[in-house]
């Protein structure tokens, strides 16, 4: 807990994929969430026209952030404000080398014992709204907007893909039982144990050398 911090106090915190966590100097003053439903149109024998439920879509997050130095506390200064909103506007910024490219970093937003989907940053709005005698930014007001990145058990496949693909793609869930490994699940539902990371990717594991016997594990099966 940050010095000068209330110990009743809760800290709203985004954890940042393969950096650091940044403390949000005020708890987000709004926080709006809204999910959607895949519906398919199709034309009936009948000629009348109906929609198949296509499963749930990915989660959004827009949140309200006020940057804004306090007197006493180091790293929240008036003169570290800078910092802080390059901090944000960086994650949109790609700094995670994947094959021979790179993309932003996703972003779970952790606030007592809300945790949001892992994210990805579609969009940072900084309003400067006061300045000191010299120009320098005293205060600012960060909008982020956030769309889940993997998607979870029943929802369909990220944006992106097209309708054959999704087609194609087959859902299982796999029960870990003892001594199940992530290269030995990925061998049997993938064909190669190699791609165990994919695995763990889709269900957020924290520490693939420790799987919970009992725990589901969504796996995503393409077909031929």
């Amino acid at each position: 807990m940050s010095e000068g911090v209330p110990e009743s106090f809760v800290e709203a915190t985004l954890d940042v994929e393969r950096g650091t966590k940044i403390a949000c100097w005020f708890n987000p003053a709004t926080l709006q969430r809204s999910r959607s439903a895949n519906w398919q149109a199709r034309e009936g024998l009948d000629g009348g026209l109906y929609r198949d439920y296509a499963g749930a879509g990915g989660e959004r997050i827009s949140l309200e952030l006020l940057l804004h130095g306090r007197d006493g506390m180091p790293g929240r200064e008036a003169s570290d404000l800078p910092a802080q909103m390059q901090a944000l506007i960086g994650l949109v910024e790609p700094t995670i080398q994947v094959g021979n490219a790179k993309r932003p970093p996703t972003v779970t937003l952790e606030w007592g014992a809300y945790t949001s989907f892992r994210g990805a940053v579609t969009a940072v709005d900084v309003t400067q709204e006061l300045f000191g005698a010299s120009g320098a930014p005293l205060r600012a007001l960060v909008r982020l907007s956030l769309e889940q990145a993997v998607p979870e058990a029943g929802q369909t496949t990220a944006k992106g893909q097209n309708p054959t693909t999704r087609a194609n793609m087959l859902r299982q869930v796999h029960v870990v039982r003892t001594g199940d490994t992530l290269p030995l699940i990925a061998y049997q539902y993938l064909g190669d144990a190699e791609r165990w990371i994919e695995i763990a990717e889709l269900n957020r594991v924290e520490d693939p050398t420790r799987l919970a016997a009992g725990a589901s594990l969504l796996i995503l099966q393409g077909q031929a």
